[in-house]
């Protein structure tokens, strides 16, 4: 009798473990937020992040907290500053948005940056602040 109950609890634990196996592990994405306050230049000209690692195929979540004048324009590149997000996303105080890019498909793990510039042309710099994660909770 006790050999029987060995042999099931033995095969019970075995299938256990083959179902435990099948599942696959998931992958931790790189979904922490970062923040970033960031002074744009005049007439439009371009700030960026400090890069960081992309993981996976999901999209890169910026959040713009607070914005001096007007909006922000953000977009996704490379850490090099090849461009991998189109189109550029319109964020003001308090948007956010999770921007579709392809640099995992195109070059698998890599960095990647926030490039950021005022909405408008002014003659005066603007500042702005948010956070930022490359990869976002799926």
């Amino acid at each position: 009798m006790n050999n029987k109950i060995s042999k099931f609890i033995l095969a019970a634990l075995a299938v256990g473990m083959i179902s435990l196996g099948s599942v696959g592990i998931v992958n931790a994405n790189n979904h922490t937020d970062t923040s970033w306050d960031i002074i744009l230049p005049r007439y439009r000209g371009n700030a960026y992040t400090n890069p960081r690692l992309k993981t996976d195929k999901s999209r890169t979540y910026v959040k713009c907290s607070q914005v001096g004048k007007g909006h922000i324009n953000v977009w996704a590149q490379k850490s090099d500053g090849v461009e991998i997000s189109n189109p550029k996303y319109r964020l003001g105080p308090n948007q956010s948005v999770r921007m579709y890019n392809r640099a995992y498909e195109i070059y698998g793990r890599v960095k990647i940056r926030l490039a950021i510039e005022s909405q408008e042309g002014y003659f005066v710099h603007v500042h702005a602040n948010g956070k930022w994660s490359p990869d976002s909770v799926k």
